[in-house]
């Protein structure tokens, strides 16, 4: 299992809008099409849902989160989480999307449930404060961030592959 100071190491380049960590060289993101400029190639470079989750664990580590204030911030951001992944479930049944997106689809939604059990591991913290719980739902999180990011990147291939032969059709 990768852990977080395993993708510290990982060479490359990491978006700043997605967190992908792109090959060296690359001018914009394989996974969001954003520019990449010059940030440092790990975890802590991040943006993001992810670096918010981390900053609160940090802030609650360090003593300047009370434990009710984690929780209550741990039910906010678990809720507006719910909501898009609902709105994501919502989108691909309506859209008959698992007929030609299946790849994505399977990587997002494992994605999703890695960040979902790494939130449950942060609320299993708030029950008993066993501080493993907090290293691992960051990992469980960054995996399912990861898995999130690569099912952006698929996404993207399959559009521009779609726009290839939409091209290569009009020019018959």
């Amino acid at each position: 299992m990768n852990t977080i100071s395993d993708q510290q190491e990982a060479p490359g380049v990491q978006c700043q809008d997605c967190s992908y960590l792109n090959p060296e060289g690359e001018e914009f993101c394989q996974a969001c099409n954003a520019r990449l400029g010059a940030v440092a190639a790990n975890a802590e470079a991040s943006t993001g849902r992810y670096k918010e989750i981390r900053n609160a664990v940090e802030q609650l580590q360090a003593g300047a989160m009370h434990l009710e204030d984690f929780a209550c911030w741990l039910e906010q951001t678990s809720a507006t989480l719910a909501q898009k992944a609902r709105g994501i479930m919502d989108t691909i049944e309506e859209c008959h999307y698992w007929q030609d997106g299946a790849e994505e689809i399977e990587m997002g939604l494992s994605g999703v449930q890695s960040f979902e059990a790494g939130l449950g591991e942060l609320w299993q913290f708030t029950q008993d404060q066993d501080p493993g719980h907090l290293e691992l739902g960051l990992v469980q999180i960054w995996e399912g961030n990861t898995r999130i990011v690569e099912a952006m990147r698929i996404n993207r291939e399959s559009r521009q592959a779609l726009s290839l032969e939409w091209e290569q059709l009009q020019n018959y």
